[in-house]
């Protein structure tokens, strides 16, 4: 998984290495849990079985022989690509010890990473209803709150980037709300 950009400076320089002795060296190019191969491309079931050919039989989601899917489960098989990730254990990017980081597969980073997701799940939709309280009101359903959201955060985000400062220069005024965010407010101020 790629790196996001505000945790970029957690990792040391010699990330690229570290990962790279982690996948191929330790893991011998495979998932540390499932067992699939970097690089290839295996049929799999959204329960988390997928076909070896090399061993020529279909293992679980820890990498042991399971049964063979039934006519109907055959139907969701899917092909994916496995792309191996170094992880954190501890989900901390400042603990690199090699025992605190793992080779993945994307579907075990996803797991691994559940909780840590679902809680960005959960300050994103409290940080949107909190932006709606502050600019619109106290919290109601309907498409026109998350379309008048929406350009609220299309607008913060517009005047964020227009105010930064280059050079020595004056500062750049502030642009004026669009006129149909600022006819959707005044409706909505109205009703």
């Amino acid at each position: 998984m790629p790196i996001r950009s505000e945790l970029r400076r957690l990792y040391p320089t010699h990330w690229p290495e570290i990962s790279r002795r982690v996948r191929f060296d330790r893991a011998t190019g495979k998932c540390e849990r499932c067992q699939r191969p970097h690089g290839t491309t295996v049929r799999c079931l959204p329960d988390g079985r997928w076909f070896d050919p090399l061993r020529r039989t279909w293992l679980d989601g820890r990498g042991r022989p399971a049964r063979w899917p039934t006519l109907v489960e055959a139907i969701e098989m899917r092909s994916t690509r496995v792309i191996l990730a170094t992880a954190h254990l501890d989900n901390d990017p400042e603990n690199n010890r090699l025992r605190n980081l793992r080779s993945l597969c994307q579907r075990c980073h996803m797991i691994h990473d559940r909780n840590y997701h679902l809680a960005q799940r959960w300050i994103t939709y409290r940080l949107r209803n909190a932006l709606g309280d502050i600019f619109l009101g106290p919290y109601r359903n309907g498409a026109d709150r998350f379309i008048i959201l929406s350009l609220l955060i299309a607008q913060f985000a517009a005047a964020a980037s227009s105010a930064v400062v280059r050079g020595t220069g004056p500062a750049r005024p502030r642009p004026r709300p669009a006129p149909s965010l600022q006819l959707l407010l005044d409706v909505n101020a109205r009703g």
